[in-house]
Parts: structure tokens; C-alpha cells; sequence
């Protein structure tokens, strides 16, 4: 593993977020209204900062940066009864503002990330939940000890493009509206999004998708379409749901059916028809790899 330059990443984060940008942002949401220490520019900073660090605590944050003589000049140090209060006052469109604007600058300076050199780019959408003790936050509760809030986030493989935040009730399928907009490429999400009425919806707004089958599914096989006996691969044209009153689709998609290492059946759902179905499986695969690159960290 390559270690991270820590000093150096939060100075070229600084440096993109600065200038007039960060001023006009401030200045549009009032964000140094009653702040006559911790102002907005210290809340960012420290926020970087303690997130390139890997701080559990905001008192672990307070004193890394009172022992940092070189980062007291880039903020001034809060207590931690006024970071608290800040990351509770200050409003989130700030924050928010900024994570889009180094997002417009990072599309500006790559362009479209493309995982695969044949294939259009990769769209990969997750969501995590995040719980916290019911008293911390008593408007997001879930039960009668805990509070959540649910993360959603588009990738493209390099870095996230969009973020939907949640309460931690709402159902998983409608936490991501707004992420399925782009026709030139892939999006790739898990079988915990299922919903065979939008699969027909994405289709219809010319959406591409490759998703995982779920277990017991009812599908009505139309055609098979290909199979490769010597790789276990078995491709088939299907209509997924029962009943045209219940979920039954009103598409056509695909069903590519494999093996794992234990010889247990994998299947992928796919609404698109020009790919090999090798190409399917090493599309869902990277997001596969993906999942475990960040649950090893």
C-alpha cells in the first residue's frame, strides 16, 4: 500500500476549494453570520483535515490542530463545544455547494471516466447507512435506541459524482432519484434496488442498467439468446415479474446466468443487448472489486 501524503493533500484540496469561489459561497448562504472565531473557512479546513487524519472525535480533532503551529494559521481552533454547535448551525448547502464544485472541476480536468477501453462509462450506485445513538439526533429515528441517516452515492470509478442524503427509514429504491441521467452510460447497482416497474421506466428514458438477479425470482424465459457451456455462461431474452396487474415488465431484458468459485448460480439482469454477456459479468464484477477495495480500508 502507497502511503498518503496527508500535508500534502489537504494543501491542494485547500488550494481548488479557495479564491472567489469559497468567498461567493459563504457570502450566499450567510455562512459568518455570528461567527466571530470559528468562522466558515476554519470549519472547512478543519473538516478536511480531520477526515485526511482519520479523527474519531471532535476532541481528538481540537487537539491535533492546537499542537499543529502551521495549520493554527489556517484555522482558528475551536472548542469542542463550538465545533459542535457549528456542525449543527452552519448550513449543509455550503458544504454541499463546495463538494460540487471540486466534482465540476474534477469533470473538467478528466473528462468521462472510462473503466473499460470498449465499454461506455461506468455508473456504480451504493448506498451505507449511518447510525448514531437516538439522542444524537432524535429526527432521524429508526427505533427506540437508534438514529440513522442513508448515504447514496453515484461513482464512476474515480470519484463520486453525486451524493443523495436520506433519513435512515427511506426504502432504498427511492433514495436515488436523480442519479439515472446519463443515456451515454453504464449504471450498475445492486439487487437491493429491484423494482421491475422502474426497470421498464429506466428503459424507456433510454437508461442503460446491469443489476444483480435476485433469488427466487419469477421470470418467463422468452429466448435463449447464447450459451457458452466451456465458461458457464448461459444468456437468455426474459420477461421479469408475474402478472401484468402485479410487476410483470412490459420490456424485454436479459438474464446472464453464471458460477462462483463454490459452483453456486450468479445471474445479472441487463437491459442492454449489444454487449457481450462476458462484458456484462466483468462490468458488475468491478463493482464487486470496488466494494472490497473500500471494506479493506
Amino acid at each position: 500500500m502507497f502511503k498518503i501524503n496527508s500535508k500534502l493533500v489537504f494543501h491542494k484540496l485547500i488550494e481548488e476549494i479557495g479564491g472567489s469561489f469559497i468567498t461567493k459561497t459563504i457570502n450566499k448562504y450567510n455562512g459568518d453570520y455570528r461567527s466571530q472565531h470559528f468562522d466558515t473557512r476554519s470549519h472547512i479546513n478543519s473538516m478536511i483535515y480531520l477526515n485526511i487524519k482519520g479523527c474519531r472525535s471532535l476532541r481528538e480533532a481540537e487537539g491535533e490542530i492546537s499542537a499543529n503551529k502551521k495549520l493554527k494559521k489556517l484555522i482558528n481552533v475551536p472548542s469542542v463545544s463550538q465545533f459542535s454547535r457549528k456542525n449543527a448551525a452552519r448550513d449543509y448547502r455550503i458544504f454541499e455547494d463546495i463538494f460540487y464544485h471540486l466534482v465540476d472541476k474534477a469533470k473538467r480536468r478528466f473528462g468521462d471516466v472510462r473503466i473499460f477501453k470498449d465499454i461506455p462509462p461506468i455508473k456504480i450506485i451504493d448506498s451505507t447507512v449511518i447510525l448514531v445513538a437516538l439522542n444524537l439526533a432524535p429526527r432521524l429515528k429508526i427505533d427506540d435506541e437508534r438514529a440513522a441517516i442513508k448515504i447514496s452515492t453515484l461513482f464512476n470509478g474515480e470519484f463520486p459524482e453525486k451524493i443523495n442524503i436520506v433519513k435512515g427509514q427511506v426504502n432504498d429504491r427511492k433514495c436515488i432519484d436523480g442519479l439515472f441521467e446519463n443515456k451515454n452510460a453504464i449504471h450498475v447497482f445492486d439487487r437491493g434496488y429491484y423494482d421491475y416497474r422502474w426497470y421498464d421506466k429506466l428503459t424507456e428514458q433510454g437508461i442503460q442498467f446491469v443489476t444483480r438477479g435476485i433469488k427466487n425470482a419469477i421470470i418467463m424465459e422468452e429466448r435463449m439468446l447464447r450459451s457458452n457451456l466451456s465458461e458457464n455462461i448461459y444468456d437468455t431474452e426474459v420477461i421479469l415479474g408475474s402478472t401484468p396487474g402485479g410487476n410483470l415488465t412490459f420490456k424485454n431484458y436479459r438474464e446472464i446466468m453464471t458460477f462462483d468459485d463454490e459452483g453456486e448460480p450468479v445471474t445479472f439482469v441487463t437491459n442492454i443487448f449489444d454487449l457481450p454477456a462476458e462484458d456484462i459479468i466483468k462490468i458488475y464484477k468491478h463493482r464487486w472489486e470496488i466494494d472490497s477495495s473500500v471494506a479493506l480500508k
